[in-house]
């Protein structure tokens, strides 16, 4: 598969156009906000299941939280009924799972509006949600079969080296330690390779197979500008880091360095506040990133064919033609010109046959001629100027 990817805005202007785009348009930060308290509240059920369960089996046993040990802690774990909370973390996990395709569907859906036309709305992110859920939940099935591959791999060479019948968890983790810096290049480069699926599904509507081949192909042929994004983008992460980490450890130096509770909560509220902010800032240049790179794809891949196609559409089109020839004798569907003269009516009404340039008509407008013989002189106008008489004398 080939792109024709003709490069049409340089990094400056596709960077200047993502900032103004997320400033225009607060609304694309409020989604992924909702959908991390949601898969809270996901963990949170686990989280409550899982401990009002072992908090029964302390009871039986008549443990308390003042004399648990590690030992009595693993034998109330022991007691909990295992299959009752693998089955709770399925149900946590699907939920979960259901809940990031909504999301990413309806996300990709205001990004991809955002970055076309600069303006995206909520309506956007419904659109996504029920346009693009099922193409992108059999993306997400596709790209787990994909990154299994290097997997498969290690246990099918591990079956063909002890034999199919000798597979032991000590085994695997013998044979995948060599292999694990390939595992690992390997796993890292599909990511890579795969990491614009939902531009091009949002941005090109296509399928879940073949967003994941045209981002191949994109990454394939624009590996540059890929590597710039995620440079941009962890350096970015790194430089908010260090800051708000050496603004962090500023103020923590300057509070007293004693058991003062009022310094001990100060202390706590500055490490908190720092923390909110470094996340803030990150989850703003996430935000901004994403945005970003639906721009390139944009620019790089889906504006130039769309820019080809008036020009294919117009090359199979007629040539223009001169404003005095109308149209229907331009492509031939003109009547003959025998027609017209054989119905004397239309002949006395149009005139001597000369081209249409009648005397009459010249005299009426006396200043048009003027002003064409001084714009134009043609050896065709002034032939008839000297058989005339007047222009003798």
């Amino acid at each position: 598969m080939t792109l024709d990817l003709a490069p049409r805005a340089t990094w400056g202007a596709m960077m200047s156009r993502a900032f103004h785009t997320l400033i225009n348009n607060p609304g694309l930060l409020v989604p992924p906000m909702f959908v991390g308290l949601a898969h809270l509240s996901l963990y949170a059920v686990f989280g409550y299941v899982f401990l009002t369960s072992l908090a029964a089996k302390m009871a039986e046993l008549r443990y308390t939280a003042w004399d648990m040990n590690a030992v009595r802690l693993a034998a109330a774990l022991m007691r909990v009924s295992w299959p009752y909370l693998l089955c709770v973390l399925g149900i946590v996990l699907l939920g979960r799972l259901l809940i990031g395709t909504f999301h990413n569907a309806g996300w990709s859906a205001m990004f991809a509006r955002a970055a076309r036309t600069g303006n995206t709305g909520l309506a956007d992110y419904g659109y996504g949600v029920f346009m693009f859920s099922p193409r992108f939940l059999g993306a997400v099935f596709v790209k787990l079969a994909i990154h299994l591959i290097p997997v498969l791999f290690v246990l099918i060479m591990l079956a063909l080296l002890r034999g199919a019948g000798n597979v032991l968890w000590g085994d695997v983790i013998k044979v995948a330690l060599p292999f694990a810096p390939v595992l690992i290049a390997l796993e890292l480069l599909i990511g890579l390779a795969l990491s614009f699926w939902r531009q091009s599904l949002a941005l090109e509507d296509t399928g879940a197979v073949e967003s994941l081949a045209r981002s191949y192909a994109f990454v394939r042929a624009r590996l540059g500008d890929v590597f710039a994004l995620l440079g941009l983008w962890m350096a970015y992460n790194m430089a908010v880091s260090m800051v708000f980490s050496a603004v962090g450890a500023t103020l923590m130096q300057a509070v007293p360095q004693d058991a003062d509770p009022r310094a001990v909560g100060l202390r706590l509220v500055l490490y908190l506040n720092t923390a909110f902010l470094s996340w803030l800032f990150q989850f703003a240049g996430m935000v901004y990133f994403v945005l970003l790179g639906f721009v390139l794809y944009y620019e790089r891949a889906v504006a130039p064919l769309e820019a080809q196609s008036p020009e294919q559409d117009g090359a199979t089109e007629p040539e223009q033609t001169d404003e005095s020839v109308p149209l229907s004798e331009a492509v031939g569907l003109a009547p003959a010109p025998e027609t017209l003269q054989e119905q004397p009516g239309d002949t006395e009404a149009a005139g001597p046959p000369d081209g249409g340039q009648s005397t009459p008509q010249d005299q009426d407008t006396p200043g048009a001629d003027a002003d064409s013989s001084r714009d134009v002189q043609s050896p065709e106008a002034e032939a008839p100027d000297d058989d005339t008489p007047g222009a003798s004398s």
